[in-house]
């Protein structure tokens, strides 16, 4: 403490003097100089005791004590770069798509397209029109189909137009003054909705039950399949892709409602043969139709179907089917042939596909102009995912 003694001696000695003299500029200089001097001894030393530790005996002192933060319930990720992993994939827990359906399998979309000309008239353009058909009977259609698979079952939603033609002629004349053939094109529109339930799966056979509720319309008056042919005719005139008849369009039946519901069983087996991977299916389904007339009839029918393909080409596929039904559209047996390829590309399959079928219902003898069914050819695409 030598800055202060030198302080008080300063100021008692000028207090004694007889005389009050004040500091010297000089005397100013070397106070302050002291005091910097003891201040930075001050702030170099380290304290020797804590001050709440030094608490003398009898002598109480209140700590406030703080309480802890708790911490915020937050989730920590750990982003990890190991060597040598790259593209690994870490599963993760699938979809579970409800008691019906179970956990997630895939998913499907299906664009299905129609004509009684091969590749809708292609074949013509190429002079291979004795070869096509003579658009009437069954003559042109489109469908969508959505399918979701899970392992205890499956849903498919389906929508579909089918059209079906043949002259019309008004008062004996075949032909409008625009010189435009008059026909008739009966729309047939059908929403399927379908239900598969599993009650005995294994890793290459299956039964499943079926539930089907069907609703469906015919009209002479439709905007479907029926604007679709309208449109594709006068689009390949106007184009000069060839020499499309043009159609004046006369309605002569009035419109029919129907609603079916079908319950059914049906069984699925996946087998190998050396190199061949055969996957065929049998379905027999029973129910009843009641139209807006309140008209009901037994409705039944059954399914036979195989799609095989081979190991060193995995990727193309040949599928047949056949099936027949009776019921309020009377007795039909149908039948096709189908090839396709498939693309697959990460975790998407792209399939399209080519068909021809062969279509025996009381709409199709109705509608042909010699009284024969004529070839149907498909074309369509699938998505799967």
């Amino acid at each position: 403490m030598k800055t202060l003694q030198f302080i008080a001696l300063f100021l008692s000695t000028n207090l004694l003097a007889q005389e009050f003299y004040p500091p010297t500029d000089e005397d100013l200089l070397n106070v302050s100089l002291k005091l910097m001097d003891e201040s930075k001894e001050l702030m170099s030393k380290k304290p020797q005791k804590d001050c709440d530790n030094d608490i003398t005996v009898g002598m109480s002192r209140e700590i406030e004590v703080k309480k802890p933060v708790e911490p915020e319930n937050r989730e920590i990720f750990c982003v990890c770069e190991l060597d040598g992993l790259k593209g690994l994939k870490v599963p993760g827990k699938k979809k579970n798509l409800g008691i019906v359906l179970g956990e997630y399998v895939e998913s499907e979309l299906s664009l299905t397209t129609g004509n009684d000309n091969f590749l809708h008239g292609g074949l013509q353009a190429m002079g291979g029109a004795r070869f096509d058909g003579d658009d009437r009977g069954r003559t042109f259609g489109g469908g969508i189909d959505y399918t979701l698979t899970g392992k205890e079952g499956q849903l498919r939603l389906t929508l579909d137009s089918t059209g079906f033609s043949k002259f019309a002629p008004q008062d004996g004349i075949s032909r409008a003054p625009d010189n435009t053939h008059y026909l008739q094109f009966r729309e047939r529109n059908t929403l399927n909705i379908r239900l598969d339930k599993n009650f005995s799966y294994e890793e290459n056979n299956k039964t499943y039950l079926i539930s089907e509720f069907k609703f469906v319309n015919e009209t002479d008056s439709g905007n479907l399949s029926r604007a679709a042919q309208a449109g594709w005719h006068k689009q390949a005139k106007e184009k000069g892709l060839f020499n499309a008849i043009q159609y004046r369009y006369v309605t002569a039946e009035e419109d029919t409602y129907a609603f079916n519901a079908i319950l059914g069983v049906g069984k699925k087996w996946v087998s190998d043969i050396g190199n061949w991977k055969c996957q065929t299916a049998l379905e027999a389904k029973g129910g009843m139709s009641i139209d807006l007339n309140k008209s009901i009839s037994p409705e039944v029918g059954a399914l036979a179907s195989a799609k095989v393909s081979h190991s060193s080409l995995p990727w193309l596929a040949l599928s047949t089917w056949i099936q027949g039904s009776a019921g309020r559209m009377g007795a039909a047996a149908d039948a096709g042939i189908m090839l396709s390829v498939e693309k697959k590309m990460k975790s998407v399959a792209i399939k399209t596909f080519i068909g021809v079928e062969q279509h025996n219902s009381r709409m199709d003898r109705r509608f042909a102009s010699d009284g024969k069914s004529e070839l149907y050819h498909v074309l369509g695409v699938t998505i799967k995912y």
